[in-house]
């Protein structure tokens, strides 16, 4: 079989299929096993064939949070410098990036905060955000919208599984964080020696 390149930039053929799968519906590239055809009866073998699969990829955003609702709606609040990690569904670390300037798509914006994965495989992924010191994680799922909310979760900075199809890009994998303020209250205690209260 010849590479696949007018189906999708970076298209590749998918691993052959192991012994005991079947043969009429593995994939046989980029090299198949020897064929043989013997006339008369046996002309015909329907069961070479090859599976092609395009790259697949994942990311977007991290931002601070500075109202505390989950919702991407306080401005061009992106940080950058934020480690971000890809993980297969069984745990296994596959990538690490951090977070840099450039909108989605487009590395010459001004916006901070972005990340991206590029080059998967269809399969189920995982991404792991670090979260800056002295920062937490926002509360996830909020608004309703999910390319505008935080899906880190608060605990391990974890999104849930990602399921990717082959050619499919997913930028809706953000994580919001704040600084937290511990409320305090008080003052001054005093002996009010002539009682006029000042």
């Amino acid at each position: 079989f010849l590479e696949p390149v007018a189906y999708c930039e970076g298209a590749q053929f998918t691993a052959r299929q192991a012994a005991g799968v079947d043969a009429a519906l593995d994939s046989d590239a980029p090299l198949s096993d020897p064929v043989s055809l013997t006339p008369p009866d046996d002309l015909v073998n329907l069961t070479v064939d090859a599976g092609v699969v395009c790259p697949a990829a994942l990311g977007d955003y991290v931002w601070e949070d500075f109202d505390r609702n989950g919702v991407q709606d306080d401005g061009n609040t992106g940080i950058n410098g934020v480690t971000v990690e890809l993980q297969s569904c069984a745990g296994d670390v596959l990538q690490t990036t951090a977070t840099f300037a450039g909108g989605p798509n487009d590395q010459s914006s001004d916006l901070n905060g972005y990340y991206e994965f590029t080059g998967l495989l269809p399969g189920c992924y995982v991404v792991r955000f670090t979260k800056p010191a002295d920062f937490v994680f926002t509360d996830p799922n909020q608004g309703g919208n999910d390319a505008l909310d935080s899906d880190a979760d608060p605990g391990t900075g974890q999104t849930g599984p990602i399921d990717l199809e082959s050619g499919e890009t997913d930028l809706t994998w953000d994580a919001g964080v704040y600084e937290p303020i511990e409320p305090k209250l008080g003052d001054f205690v005093w002996d009010d020696l002539n009682g006029d209260g000042e």
